[in-house]
């Protein structure tokens, strides 16, 4: 009984060891001591992770909440492509993936489902490193589209119909 009491105790400290390891790896020095913030709304509510995260999820999901209605058609430039789900938006993009690649496809896309085509588009300027994308189609998207936010890092634009 000595032997597997102490073998079960080893193994418990090796996991608890383990896990705080990984946990300083992947997130640097992170301790109880860390501010946490917590999400307020969408699908991540009451989910508590590093203070600029949780700050930056609130702060987009009321500029989304007050400049886009529910319902909306919208496409979303940026890796955190979780902000589609903050509210009841339709998605007018190809491809959610985490890297999303805004390109000629999109157009083409638009002509195949013009009931895709959507009336706001959201511009993550923080995700320019992240996501691929061509300057001239970047300049297409917004050329008839009216700006409604530059704030936090993020564009809102409202497009006229049928801009494309």
């Amino acid at each position: 009984p000595v032997f597997w009491k102490s073998f079960v105790l080893l193994f418990v400290g090796l996991a608890v060891i383990h896990k705080g390891f990984l946990l300083y790896n992947i997130y640097g020095h992170d301790t109880i001591f860390v501010t946490r913030q917590k999400a307020e709304e969408g699908p991540m509510a009451g989910i508590y992770g590093r203070y600029s995260d949780g700050y930056e999820y609130n702060i987009r999901g009321r500029l989304l909440d007050e400049f886009i209605p529910r319902g909306s058609k919208v496409l979303i430039a940026s890796h955190k492509s979780i902000m589609y789900l903050q509210e009841d938006y339709v998605i007018c993009n190809y491809s959610t993936i985490s890297t999303p690649t805004i390109d000629e496809r999109l157009f083409q896309y638009w002509t195949l489902y013009p009931d895709k085509v959507p009336e706001y588009i959201v511009w993550d300027k923080g995700s320019e490193g992240y996501i691929a994308t061509n300057p001239e189609v970047h300049a297409r998207l917004v050329e008839n589209a009216e700006l409604l936010v530059d704030d936090e890092g993020l564009l809102i634009y409202r497009l006229p119909a049928n801009p494309y």
